[in-house]
């Protein structure tokens, strides 16, 4: 019925955003679903792809145009933000020495 078509919730469910043979590995591909944009990496070390919203919370960057680091940590291309599978910010290359991230 149109009335439970309307209440389906269509961002409480998985889709698949990419083949992962299409993703080129250890780079940051733009990947659109929903009009929502992700950055999303086929990683080589054997750990699931990494898939996050394409937009650095520091100032919007798209993380899609950054690189996968050492640490498998995506990092924006603008300052160098890096971030890990769950969005948390693990690193931020402009905090003083002994500095911390709880403080940024």
């Amino acid at each position: 019925s149109a009335q439970r078509y309307a209440a389906f919730d269509w961002m409480a469910h998985w889709y698949p955003m990419a083949w992962t043979r299409d993703l080129p590995v250890d780079r940051p591909t733009r990947v659109t679903l929903f009009d929502d944009d992700y950055a999303v990496v086929l990683r080589s070390d054997g750990q699931p792809p990494l898939a996050l919203r394409d937009a650095c919370p520091h100032r919007l960057a798209a993380l899609s145009e950054g690189r996968l680091t050492e640490q498998g940590f995506l990092q924006c291309a603008y300052h160098g933000w890096a971030f890990d599978d769950s969005g948390a910010c693990k690193a931020i290359p402009q905090l003083p020495a002994g500095g911390s991230l709880a403080s940024a």
